[in-house]
C-alpha cells in the first residue's frame, strides 16, 4: 500500500511540474508561427497577433494556439494552411485562405485539416480555400463557432472518422457542398446544430412553427447516415 501511495505522489508531482513549466510564446507579424511551434513544448500556449502570415503550419504537439484579432494564414494556392497532426490541440481565432492547388479542386487539402484526436477547433474562419475544414481519420474532436464559406469543395468534410462533434458553425456558399460526412459523427449538441446556406427555407423542408430559429425537421448530412437534428434557420452569431 505504501508503495502505491509513493507512486501516486510521484505522478502528481510530475503533472504539477509540467503545468508549472508551461510557457506562452507570442508571435507578431514578420515572425514565423511554425518556428514558435518548433520552439514550444507540449502544453504551451502560442498567441499570434493580427496580421497576414504566408505559412503552412503543422501543429505536431498538444498546444493551445490562439489568434488575436483574427490573423490571416495565406497558403498561397498550395497545400493546407493548417494541419493539426497532434492529439489534444486547441486552435482558435484564425482566418485561412488560398489552400489547395488553385484552380484545381485540391480535394484532400483545406484551410484547416485535422488528422488527430481530441482536438478543439473553435472560432476560426476557413473560407476561400479548396475545402474549409477537413477531418480525416480524426476522432472525438469538437468543431464549433467556425465559419466556412466560398470554398471550392466543401465547407466541412469528415472522412474515415467517428465521434466528432460539429455544432454551432456557419457553412454556406461552398461550391462542392456545405457539409459531408462518411462516418458516424454528431452534428448538434442536443439544442443547436449548424447553419447551412442550402437548408434554411420551407422549400427545403426547413420550417419553424414555434419561431425559435431552429428547423422543425432534421437535415441529413450527405455522405452517410449522420444528421443534424437542430439546424439553424439563420446564420449564427458567435
Amino acid at each position: 500500500m505504501m508503495l502505491h501511495i509513493k507512486i501516486a505522489v510521484v505522478f502528481i508531482w510530475f503533472a504539477l511540474l509540467g503545468s508549472a513549466n508551461a510557457t506562452t510564446i507570442t508571435v507578431n507579424p514578420g515572425d514565423s508561427i511554425q518556428a514558435a511551434i518548433y520552439a514550444s513544448s507540449a502544453g504551451d500556449t502560442i498567441l499570434v497577433n493580427g496580421g497576414t502570415y504566408y505559412e503552412h503550419l503543422n501543429v505536431n504537439k498538444p498546444l493551445t494556439i490562439t489568434g488575436q484579432n483574427m490573423p490571416i494564414l495565406d497558403a498561397t494556392s498550395s497545400g493546407c494552411a493548417i494541419v493539426v497532426s497532434a492529439d489534444g490541440v486547441f486552435l482558435k481565432g484564425f482566418k485561412t485562405i488560398n489552400s489547395g492547388r488553385w484552380p484545381n479542386d485540391g480535394s484532400e487539402e483545406a484551410g484547416i485539416q485535422v488528422i488527430s484526436n481530441d482536438c478543439i477547433i473553435e472560432g476560426n474562419n476557413a473560407s476561400n480555400n479548396s475545402n474549409g475544414i477537413l477531418i480525416t481519420d480524426g476522432n472525438n474532436n469538437t468543431i464549433t463557432k467556425n465559419i466556412a464559406s466560398g470554398n471550392l469543395g466543401f465547407g466541412i468534410k469528415l472522412t474515415h472518422c467517428h465521434g466528432n462533434s460539429v455544432f454551432e458553425n456557419n457553412f454556406y456558399r461552398n461550391h462542392g457542398g456545405n457539409a459531408y460526412d462518411s462516418g458516424t459523427n454528431r452534428w448538434d449538441n442536443g439544442t443547436i446544430g449548424n447553419y447551412y446556406g442550402d437548408f434554411n427555407s420551407s422549400e427545403q423542408r426547413c420550417t419553424n412553427a414555434n419561431d425559435n430559429g431552429i428547423c422543425d425537421f432534421s437535415r441529413a448530412i450527405p455522405g452517410g447516415s449522420s444528421i443534424d437534428s437542430h439546424p439553424s434557420i439563420y446564420p449564427l452569431n458567435f
